[in-house]
């Protein structure tokens, strides 16, 4: 009996055991993770990343008008909004000082020239006889003065003083043989006069006894060498260092006359291109000054989108060529294609102190519905 159970026992624990192997084998199995290499999937396609930034529509070309010199407006030939050709005339300044500084100008130019073509020219005989006589002329009076006192000149001026006295003498016995009276006034006066022709007649005798002093030995002597230096010149000819300053007179005379000239060429103030005039407001009497905007020339008829907020980050993921897309803040749905020209070297600092990166975009089609400082969604696509 006990065998039975006992064969009973083994036989149980055998098929519990033999369940327990199956169940786990299968059991592992399932909680065994598949080490199998699976079939290589394909790589999907790398998504375009895309860089966003504000823009805004410009001119591709535009410049500041400006004189190039100072003055007072004399005609205005234009108005604002006017589209005008490159070189036309838009306005004149007041001329009135500039042309008299020319006419001066050509009037110093004619006398310099003058003086240089007289001094070039040579001598005529008649210029070196009248030196001629100048130089005799003033030889002869310094020989007068180292001659003085003059003899001859003596005498006379003592025969003279002489005659004065007498004269005086019978001056007086005439008066003193009148009676008082109108006769004997007449008499006095007379009188009085010779005294006076005698006082003459003593000063004169003493200057002719005199010699001449230094002074006058000196203008003398002056006098002689300048007439013989103005001789020995014109029978000599000019000088080559008086010919060399005269020419260089003459030709700070032209440079002067070419810059009255060009001043009163800057008078005038054309279009430096072709284009519309904005913010132009200038009226005749306005006084302006030189490079001083009076306006601004735009071509509008091709216009650009220029970013103003693109940062750093966006800026190392673009490049000049690739495609762009404009998204106007102005209307629904209008949507425009461009392209990157130019990527500024240097950034800007905005009013949050943040930098940005000014990126110009070149339209693929103008669009006439399109203005000068519309804003636009930029968005810079490529592949990463």
């Amino acid at each position: 009996m006990r065998m039975r159970r006992l064969i009973i026992i083994v036989v149980i624990l055998v098929v519990v055991a033999l369940v327990v192997c199956v169940g786990g084998g299968q059991l592992a199995r399932r909680m065994t993770p598949n080490l199998t290499t699976p079939t290589p999937m394909t790589t999907p396609t790398a998504l375009e990343a895309i860089v966003k930034a504000r823009g805004e529509v410009r001119p591709a070309r535009q410049m500041d008008v400006a004189f190039r010199m100072g003055g007072i407006v004399d005609q205005v030939f234009v108005a604002e909004g006017d589209v005008v050709e490159q070189g036309q005339l838009l306005a004149v300044l007041d001329t009135t000082d500039l042309e008299a500084a020319v006419q001066s100008a050509e009037d110093a130019l004619a006398l310099q020239e003058a003086a240089l073509a007289q001094l070039k020219a040579p001598a005529s005989e008649e210029d070196i006889a009248a030196a001629e006589a100048e130089l005799a002329s003033a030889q002869a009076a310094l020989a007068d003065l180292l001659a003085l006192p003059d003899e001859e000149a003596v005498e006379t001026a003592r025969i003279a003083l002489e005659q004065a006295r007498n004269s005086l003498w019978s001056a007086q016995v005439q008066r003193d043989s009148l009676p008082a009276g109108p006769l004997r006034k007449q008499a006095e006066a007379a009188v009085a006069n010779a005294e006076l022709a005698v006082r003459l007649a003593e000063l004169e005798y003493q200057r002719a006894q005199k010699s001449a002093d230094a002074t006058q030995l000196a203008a003398a002597r002056s006098r002689v060498a300048q007439a013989q230096a103005a001789l020995a010149k014109l029978k000599a000819g000019p000088r080559e260092e008086d010919v060399r300053a005269a020419e260089l007179a003459v030709l700070q005379a032209q440079h002067q006359l070419e810059q009255a000239r060009q001043a009163l060429d800057e008078v005038e103030l054309r279009a430096p291109m072709s284009g519309t005039l904005i913010n132009f407001d200038l009226q005749e009497g306005d006084l302006v000054a030189a490079g001083a905007p009076v306006a601004t020339l735009a071509d509008l008829s091709e216009l650009i989108v220029e970013t103003t907020d693109l940062d750093e980050w966006g800026v190392t993921r673009i490049a000049v060529g690739e495609p762009v897309t404009l998204v106007f803040t102005a209307f629904e749905d209008k949507k425009l294609s461009g392209k990157i020209v130019e990527i500024a070297p240097q950034p800007v600092t905005l009013t949050t102190g943040d930098v940005a990166y000014t990126v110009t975009i070149a339209l693929d089609q103008q669009d006439p519905e399109l203005r000068w400082g519309m804003t636009a969604r930029v968005e810079f696509k490529r592949a990463d």
